[in-house]
């Protein structure tokens, strides 16, 4: 508007020429010379929808404060490039009555920055359908925190980007960073379907997290991923799928967040309570998590806390959800924590929920680890059943040199009910690796090659001739029993053993005990049946003629059976297991609290 002179007190008259849905935003008071223009008169309402005045001035000492729903649709006329404009809530807000939302921040560089703080207040019923990154604020650059997000709704067919309830990108990969603490999602119903060969993450909270924080934050509702067009085991067929965000890339960490509901991703894999694919190459820590929602992949990468997770340590997180990954060919990649792993630590974990995986590598805390894994402290007492072979009551299988597993337990059942390798710790030992320090308590139960601790130990193979570097030591198989149900003889079908079912000769078996009430049950009992059989070493290797060694895969390792009147904290205190981490005081070790 130029420049005019106006008198004090008398009227302006002012016409502006535009589309209708144009949109001007005046702040709560507007100085001309002398005076203070305080009100505009709209003389045709039939082509203006009239706001109230939103009250401040969007800085740090005086935000903007938005109490009705169109408060909320003035924010992006309120929005600008290049600085942080600040937001508050003042009020409970209902937008039943905006249809379709319009999320704030779309369009690169998405330089327009917001500090938006809840107050603790509620948005209830939004909604947003078939918009790019569908969400409220569309890309989220700056900060959110304090704030409820009840019973709304997204949804997107043919989905072109990522999306989820509170952004579809918290952050971008070019460096805008994010953070957001306090954001609570419940009731949502979230629905996103996708071209085979898309990559666009559906996350409760957000739908892809870069350079960015989220801490304290939950999701609880529905959340329904589903590929269309291609075949359900393609590699291509990524949906990464998580309750508090769909996808994590660089320099982004989740703290203390919890998920509950269900999520569903039908033809798609990475899925994960909490986030489906961790797919930074770096340290990405998620920490303290808790997953309650139950978790369902139709293809493989499948877990409590993270259906793939890149790199990074998962620490003192628990799932209690109910875990299946459903894909029918070669791999599941089903965890309670995690289903897949590039190197991490996992510590100071528990999963409480039941995991299911239609095909192999199925494990309580880890489905699989694809390079260096070490878990630590972690325990497992849902059921885990694998319906192909290498199932572990703690990993399925650890494919890396270097992996270990320590001062772990389970004690839920471990099943393959139709082919081998079910082991109450670990189902596949390749090379150079440990376990150490763990026991079971678990009902271990397959067709074939069944262990009470690891089920096979000889590099993926069944050469037990060659060495293969692997350690298990100070473990104790307190199992209720250990049980093979194909019965034949060890010379055609893989053998099976209270400790190890199949070992190399030339491992290191070091101190290992077994439950004198365990009941054993071999595929064949008069040639595999459970003795005392002394350690193993590469310089002191098991022969043909070790006691318990029989026919051609009957290699098992039984450790030695306690007295009547040990348990299992009195042998782990014999065994010196650190009391820094167990609480050896009654019959079953514990974790001590860290």
């Amino acid at each position: 508007v130029p420049e005019a002179q106006v008198e004090i007190s008398s009227g302006l008259k002012m016409t502006i020429i535009g589309e209708k849905s144009c949109t001007m935003i005046l702040s709560e008071q507007v100085r001309m010379g002398g005076g203070i223009l305080t009100g505009i008169k709209v003389t045709d309402t039939d082509d203006w929808t009239v706001y109230s005045v939103v009250k401040g001035e969007g800085t740090q000492a005086s935000p903007y404060i938005l109490k009705t729903p169109q408060d909320l649709e003035q924010m992006k006329g309120l929005m600008v490039s290049g600085r942080t404009v600040w937001f508050e809530l003042g009020a409970d807000i209902d937008m039943t009555d905006v249809l379709n939302w319009e999320p704030l921040n779309t369009t690169k560089p998405f330089d327009k920055a917001v500090h938006f703080d809840g107050k603790g207040f509620t948005i209830s019923n939004f909604s947003c359908k078939d918009k790019f990154y569908c969400s409220f604020f569309g890309v989220l650059n700056g900060y959110c925190a304090n704030v409820t997000f009840d019973k709304a709704s997204i949804a997107a067919q043919t989905a072109g980007s990522s999306m989820g309830v509170v952004a579809g990108f918290a952050g971008t990969a070019d460096g805008v960073h994010a953070s957001a603490e306090n954001i609570h999602v419940r009731n949502a119903s979230i629905n996103a379907t996708f071209k085979a060969g898309d990559i666009y993450p559906v996350g409760g909270i957000f739908g892809t997290m870069a350079y960015s924080a989220a801490t304290d934050c939950s999701f609880d509702g529905a959340l329904y991923s589903e590929a269309y067009g291609g075949a359900a085991e393609s590699n291509n067929n990524r949906c990464p799928s998580g309750g508090i965000a769909g996808r994590v890339r660089e320099s982004s960490s989740i703290t203390r967040c919890t998920s509950s509901g269900s999520i569903i991703a039908t033809k798609g894999r990475y899925i994960g309570g909490i986030a489906g694919w961790v797919s930074a190459s770096e340290n990405t820590p998620i920490t303290g998590c808790t997953n309650n929602a139950s978790v369902t992949g139709g293809v493989d990468r499948v877990a409590g806390i993270v259906g793939h997770y890149q790199q990074g340590t998962i620490s003192a997180c628990v799932n209690t959800g109910a875990i299946s990954a459903q894909y029918n060919d070669n791999i599941s990649g089903a965890g309670g924590i995690v289903g897949y792993s590039g190197p991490c630590n996992i510590v100071d974990c528990v999963n409480e929920g039941n995991v299911i995986g239609a095909k192999r590598y199925v494990g309580g805390i880890l489905g699989c680890g694809e390079n260096q894994t070490v878990i630590e402290r972690c325990c497992s007492t849902g059921e885990v059943t694998g319906g192909s072979r290498i199932v572990g009551g703690i990993a399925g299988c650890l494919l890396y040199a270097g992996s270990a597993i320590r001062n772990c337990w389970t004690s839920g059942k471990v099943v393959c009910p139709t082919d081998q390798q079910a082991g109450g710790i670990l189902g596949e030992m390749m090379q150079n690796q440990t376990v150490s320090c763990c026991y079971s308590t678990a009902a271990v139960e397959a067709a074939r090659v069944v262990a009470g601790i690891v089920s096979r130990a000889a590099g993926g193979g069944w050469t037990c001739t060659t060495s293969h570097g692997d350690t298990i030591e100070k473990c104790i198989a307190w199992n209720t029993y250990v049980k093979a149900t194909t019965s034949g003889s060890v010379s055609s079908l893989g053998g099976s053993g209270v400790v190890v079912g199949f070992t190399s000769f030339y491992n290191t078996l070091s101190s290992c005990w077994r439950s004198p009430s365990l009941v054993y049950t071999p595929s064949d009992t008069a040639g595999n049946a459970a003795c005392d059989q002394p350690d193993c070493s590469p310089s002191s290797p098991y022969s043909t003629s070790t006691p318990g060694i029989a026919g051609t895969y009957g290699r098992p390792y039984h450790g030695k059976v306690a007295a009547a009147g040990d348990t299992v904290s009195s042998l782990a205190t014999m065994l010196g297991w650190d009391t820094d981490i167990w609480d050896l005081t009654d019959d079953l070790p514990k974790f001590k609290k860290r």
